[in-house]
């Protein structure tokens, strides 16, 4: 098995990313509408569930060896139209 990675970014490198290369900021929704979400719909809770109880585990210094992964950055510079 290989892990898909690229990037370890925090939340305020994201919408930094974001704003730079769009001019706008992240989407986001209010906090008590997502945790509303993920407690009425049970395959969002067992989601989110298995993704806080493991690490990811990418070797992301191996990784890049052997693939050339997309980075947050060069995503959005492909994929969201600037405003």
């Amino acid at each position: 098995a290989i892990s898909i990675a690229s990037d370890e970014l925090s939340f305020q490198d994201i919408d930094d990313i974001f704003r730079k290369e769009t001019g706008n900021p992240v989407g986001v929704t209010y906090g008590w509408f997502a945790r509303l979400m993920i407690w009425l719909v049970k395959d969002l809770r067992t989601m989110f569930g298995w993704i806080n109880e493991r690490p990811y585990g990418a070797d992301l210094e191996e990784l890049a060896k052997t693939v050339k992964p997309t980075t947050f950055r060069e995503w959005v510079k492909e994929s969201v139209v600037k405003a």
